[in-house]
């Protein structure tokens, strides 16, 4: 079904977080975003934005955590780094 596919997407970059395999990870939850947004799965999708983020790093990194947060603060999550950690879990890494 699309949104186990959309699912399966942002298992296989956890798992390439896991592997520290930072570029396919960042390909993939970039996939994953847009997969979990056409199903209508709008938290995961901001999740794997804010995530994708914390790894491309700089000015657009910023914009797309800034995004998610936004999103999530509208939904009254309290905190959307602890939030976005539940679906896309792995250290915090940045980019310089």
């Amino acid at each position: 079904t699309p949104w186990a596919d959309a699912v399966a997407l942002l298992v296989e970059a956890n798992v390439a977080l896991a592997r520290r395999n930072h570029s396919g990870a960042m390909r993939l939850l970039k996939e994953a975003a847009e997969a979990l947004d056409a199903v209508d799965m709008r938290i995961f999708a901001e999740a794997a934005r804010r995530r994708l983020g914390e790894l491309m790093g700089g000015s657009a990194g910023d914009a797309l955590i800034a995004a998610a947060d936004s999103w999530m603060a509208g939904q009254l999550i309290r905190n959307p780094e602890r939030m976005a950690r539940m679906y896309v879990p792995g250290p915090p890494d940045r980019a310089g």
